[in-house]
């Protein structure tokens, strides 16, 4: 460890998870970083379960900030960012615990790399898969990352973290686990509040790329994550709602002006074919040829598939009504988003071209109707 320990603030946000904290406060007030050169913030979001009154009875020196109501991630976070004393902010959602030295290397990673920004690795709860490490984005603001945490049963095995032997540059690092320069947090606007849930951090790495600061990855820093703990006391509805609006905002702010309506359309157009999909209405673009050649069988099947849309259409509106509730939305908010984005575009340092470089390629395609892939690759180019 370097001589020179900067002061760290700890900030964690929490949303009645008095259970989740009895695991995460013990292993930020254990770091074999030197105690004296952290403070620990949580910040509360009107909690119900008795949360505050556990961490003043048993963590008196952890300054609490209580809230009124839900403000979601981003608010809570740039509010604690605003009182924070330390040179760096060390970010941990309250679902996850940290491994004695995972501050340690948070701070030697960004000591050796000169990096704005550095995440960790996130294992999940017993430590033999990868939750999170190496995100990414496609041109139209899907994420991506090393371990598929979003499907559990894919992630892939903590062992695999063994190939990586330093710091790596990466697209963006889990609001969940980083360490952040706290002047660059304030100078670029923190997390953007208007997002609200989710996307917060790939937005926020985005705009350290676009201004020319360095965001990387450590596979040492290390901590573990209690699965969808948190998400779960959020309403289903809502968590739709927040991933199909919140990429729109973030694409629509951050890309170059030759590039933003082509990949706000795509973004637009991909979110469609999805509630299409979660419809399974079939569409079938069935040339003469292959309609001669139909069996009996086939065509009443096709026929009797065609009467069910309707009908799987009401079972299945919510996808529709939470696709034209994010659009409308988003619509809402263009005015602030414009000044957003004419306040970053002034500033940029990196053209698209730069930062794309480190976007996901997605090889199994867009969507499940291979026409439709096609039609949408011709749209969006070649340089996705």
């Amino acid at each position: 460890m370097a001589k020179n320990m900067p002061f760290i603030s700890i900030i964690i946000v929490n949303f009645n998870g008095l259970n989740l904290l009895k695991n995460c406060l013990p292993s930020v007030c254990k770091q074999t970083y030197p105690q004296d050169k952290y403070e620990i913030i949580v910040v509360d979001n009107n909690s119900t379960d008795g949360s505050v009154n556990y961490i003043k009875a048993n963590y008196p020196s952890v300054i609490v900030i209580q809230n009124s109501e839900n403000g979601g991630f981003a608010r809570p976070n740039n509010k604690a960012a605003a009182i924070a004393k330390g040179e760096y902010l060390a970010l941990l959602n309250n679902d996850m615990y940290a491994k004695e030295n995972w501050l340690e290397k948070l701070v030697a990673s960004q000591q050796r790399t000169g990096a704005a920004c550095v995440g960790g690795a996130i294992l999940n709860s017993d430590g033999s898969k990868i939750d999170f490490f190496d995100g990414m984005i496609d041109c139209i603001g899907n994420a991506y990352f090393l371990g598929g945490s979003y499907n559990p049963r894919h992630a892939k095995p903590s062992t695999i973290l063994d190939d990586y032997h330093q710091e790596k540059d990466v697209f963006y690092a889990s609001g969940g686990a980083m360490l952040i320069d706290k002047d660059v947090f304030l100078a670029v606007g923190g997390f953007d509040e208007d997002l609200y849930l989710y996307h917060e951090d790939d937005d926020l790495c985005w705009r350290l790329w676009l201004l020319g600061y360095k965001v990387v990855a450590s596979p040492l820093a290390v901590t573990f994550h209690r699965h969808s703990t948190t998400s779960r006391k959020f309403a289903k509805y809502q968590i739709r709602f927040y991933h199909q609006r919140n990429p729109l905002m973030m694409l629509y702010k951050n890309y170059e002006g030759k590039n933003v309506y082509k990949y706000l359309c795509g973004a637009l157009i991909w979110r469609l074919l999805k509630v299409i999909e979660s419809l399974r209405a079939d569409i079938v673009l069935d040339n003469e040829h292959n309609l001669k050649f139909l069996t009996v069988k086939q065509k009443v099947s096709r026929t009797v598939g065609k009467s069910k849309i309707f009908f799987r259409l009401i079972r299945k509106l919510d996808d529709l009504l939470i696709f034209l509730a994010a659009v409308i939305s988003f619509l809402k908010r263009l005015p602030s988003i414009r000044e957003k984005r004419k306040v970053l575009q002034t500033a940029r340092q990196r053209s698209d071209a730069e930062i794309m470089q480190m976007f996901h390629l997605p090889k199994s395609r867009f969507t499940h109707y291979k026409v439709f892939d096609h039609y949408l690759e011709e749209f969006l180019g070649s340089d996705q």
